[in-house]
């Protein structure tokens, strides 16, 4: 069964860019404990994310003390998310 990511998903994905907690992540995006958890959850079920830690489980008990950051899978999803109109307005001719 695929999951199909939804805006809140990418926007909660792109952060784990580099190794981001879930704490901070919902203090950047004023999102409730439960609905970032549930976020981190499906990100981390569909291999988007990994625990820096390691482990197989999602750490549901210590998941404050958890750093996340994006698999291989989950990057290139940020990249495909990237809206290609934003490049279009840009002058890379410039030096």
């Amino acid at each position: 069964m695929a999951f199909d990511l939804r805006p809140e998903d990418i926007a909660v994905l792109r952060y784990f860019l580099h190794a981001e907690s879930c704490e901070n992540i919902a203090y950047e995006l004023k999102l409730s404990e439960p609905v970032i958890k549930d976020i981190i959850y499906n990100l981390f079920h569909y291999r988007f994310i990994k625990n820096i830690k390691g482990g197989m489980l999602f750490p549901k008990d210590k998941l404050r003390e958890s750093l996340f950051i994006a698999t291989a899978k989950g990057i290139e999803t940020i990249n495909t998310s990237l809206n290609p109109d934003i490049l279009s307005n840009i002058d890379f001719t410039r030096g």
